[in-house]
């Protein structure tokens, strides 16, 4: 079981992928060393790597060291902030987070709330 905090996003159909990139790169200008897991369990080091127009659900961990803690221990306190699970469908964009104050967390989903309705959904750090 993964528990957590989950934060819906309305979003159209076409713009869920666009989201779902949003997302991943806001996490990935937060925590440099993120890798990330897909739902069939292809493990990725680099965000490149990951097909983020046809992903559907992600696992974004804050570094390759997390990651083996979650596969060894599943969730637990000592790792709840270390991961960010990112679901999309074609309802919007979930993310679920181990606590929605701290402060990646807090920061990503600040971010995706801010593009989620119209204009441009931020990619790249400036």
């Amino acid at each position: 079981m993964i528990g957590g905090f989950d934060t819906h996003f309305p979003l159209p159909r076409q713009r869920v992928p666009d989201a779902l990139d949003s997302a991943a790169h806001a996490i990935f200008r937060r925590w440099r060393r993120a890798v990330i897991q897909a739902s069939d369990g292809t493990v990725f080091l680099t965000l490149g790597e990951v097909p983020l127009s046809i992903a559907t659900e992600l696992f974004v961990y804050r570094d390759l060291a997390s990651l083996r803690d979650w596969e060894a221990h599943g969730a637990r306190p000592e790792n709840a902030a270390a991961m960010i699970h990112l679901l999309a469908n074609g309802e919007g964009l979930t993310i679920v987070v181990g606590d929605p104050a701290e402060r990646v967390a807090a920061g990503v989903l600040e971010e995706v709330a801010l593009t989620r309705f119209g204009g441009e959904l931020p990619r790249r750090a400036a």
